[in-house]
């Protein structure tokens, strides 16, 4: 399952169920915010990609297949990202890891 592409227009059936059941597990980032952070872990050169948000996820120890990113309201350059997780606990590790 893909459980965590950024650029796709439209998530498919099973995500979708995803999406909407881990609604209470959730984090929006402005774009910039989330390009910091990026940046931070991945190096200065970094921008918002799914691959980046992948990577860094991953390399603070969440899994991919375990949350969503999605553009959730598109404003330019400062566009809002929402990142929905399978495990609440995992908002609470990428804030202590990373933020």
């Amino acid at each position: 399952m893909r459980r965590h592409y950024l650029g796709e227009p439209s998530l498919n059936a099973e995500e979708k169920r995803a999406w909407d059941s881990w609604a209470g597990a959730e984090l929006c980032f402005k774009r910039p915010d989330l390009e910091r952070i990026i940046s931070k872990t991945l190096g200065e050169d970094a921008t918002v990609t799914t691959k980046n948000i992948i990577s860094t996820m991953y390399s603070i120890g969440i899994k991919p297949g375990t949350f969503l990113a999605k553009k959730t309201h598109s404003q330019g350059y400062s566009s809002i990202i929402t990142i929905r997780f399978e495990n609440p606990e995992d908002i609470a590790f990428l804030k202590m890891s990373i933020l």
